[in-house]
């Protein structure tokens, strides 16, 4: 995994609502890639069943995060390839 900030060969956007179940097991085999630099962003489309509260707990090792209800997978797709390789989250 890059260090936050820094450019990075791949990005994976994962856009998730309600994922409490799966949502860390989903970080954490990003987490455990080898080979080329990876950053992740996390795209939580206003979840109410503790997702966030996971992805919070991994928030250093993230490039990007939000939660907030959005216009869907499409949505989050397009503002995850907006946001790839720049500044990390700042909340």
């Amino acid at each position: 995994m890059s260090a936050i900030g820094q450019p990075s060969s791949i990005s994976v956007v994962m856009f998730v609502r309600n994922a409490g179940a799966t949502v860390e097991r989903a970080m954490q085999s990003v987490f455990q890639q080898e080979g080329p630099l990876a950053e992740l962003l996390v795209l939580d489309g206003g979840s109410t069943d503790g997702t966030l509260d996971i992805v919070k707990r991994y928030a250093t090792q993230i490039a990007y995060w939000r939660s907030y209800p959005d216009g869907g997978p499409v949505y989050a797709i397009n503002e995850g390839i907006r946001r790839e390789n720049h500044p990390p989250n700042t909340e």
